[in-house]
């Protein structure tokens, strides 16, 4: 053939795709604004998930009772969820769990294990300091010698503090359903753990239907 001759198909300012020719700077704009466009619905999906999350976590505190007339203490450190290593050793042994509802929400809670509603929701923090509940960071941990003074029990063997630990809530994929991990806790030994599903009612509030008790204390 011809040395210098262009494929064919193409022109001297574009490239033909199915019969249409296509600019180059045009396409490139196109690509742009599709990858923006995706962008933003993601960012959108986003922010609505973590609208529930927080929304689920205010009625959460919103449906509990006090202790006696201890006052409350809410934990920034989240409530734990199932390690994802124990997860995964699990579905090894049992195989046919990856099929089951209860065992997949249980990976997505692993999956934001690190998320506490407590520090980042707005209207839990409002709602904590109109009704004067106290929020504290967290210990430093099980092995550490150093503790915070709402961990030190009193002459009855009781901390001081109705304690509450809770879990970034998981929301289905419909937008209908919520779960997540709590703790209550008014002295060493004495309270314990839940696993709660949450329901969206029609008019957009969201209902406790199943409590499942984890471990006690």
């Amino acid at each position: 053939g011809r040395m210098g001759r262009r494929p064919r198909g193409l022109s001297r300012h574009g490239a033909r795709l199915g019969g249409m020719k296509l600019n180059p700077p045009f396409a490139v704009l196109m690509l742009v604004c599709f990858s923006l466009a995706a962008l933003a619905m993601n960012r959108e999906r986003q922010t609505r998930i973590r609208n529930a999350q927080c929304e689920v976590a205010l009625a959460y505190l919103q449906g509990l009772t006090r202790y006696e007339s201890k006052p409350w203490l809410l934990v920034e450190l989240p409530e734990e969820a199932v390690p994802m290593e124990d997860l995964q050793h699990s579905l090894e042994q049992n195989p046919s769990w990856k099929d089951n509802p209860d065992f997949k929400i249980e990976i997505q809670k692993a999956k934001i294990a690190h998320l506490s509603p407590v520090k980042i929701c707005s209207n839990v923090r409002k709602w904590a300091a109109q009704n004067r509940i106290r929020i504290e960071p967290g210990y430093l941990g099980r092995a550490s010698s150093v503790r915070p003074d709402w961990l030190i029990p009193n002459y009855n063997d009781e901390y001081d503090w109705h304690i509450i630990k809770l879990s970034m809530p998981v929301i289905s994929d419909d937008g209908r359903r919520a779960y997540l991990n709590e703790s209550q806790f008014i002295g060493p030994f004495g309270g314990g753990g839940n696993a709660l599903e949450y329901r969206k009612k029609s008019d957009g509030s969201w209902i406790l239907v199943k409590r499942i008790g984890r471990y006690i204390s």
